[in-house]
């Protein structure tokens, strides 16, 4: 496995981290009491998921075109 390989698995991983974190902390905090930290935390996972999707995706594309 080389190196760029392992940095974006690596980014992918702390994304998909940061987006878990979010959705258990979005399921803890209901928009009835804590409107602004739901949204907060929705935000988290929105973006965590993403950037692990993205870096998968980079990763991908990577290595079948050997750039």
């Amino acid at each position: 496995m080389r190196r760029r390989e392992r940095v974006f698995g690596t980014l992918a991983v702390l994304g998909s981290l940061l987006g878990g974190a979010g959705l258990i902390l979005l399921s803890i905090f209901d928009t009835r009491r804590h409107t602004q930290a739901h949204r907060g935390f929705l935000l988290l996972f929105i973006v965590g998921v993403a950037l692990s999707a993205i870096f998968t995706v980079v990763e991908v594309c990577k290595n079948q075109h050997s750039w």
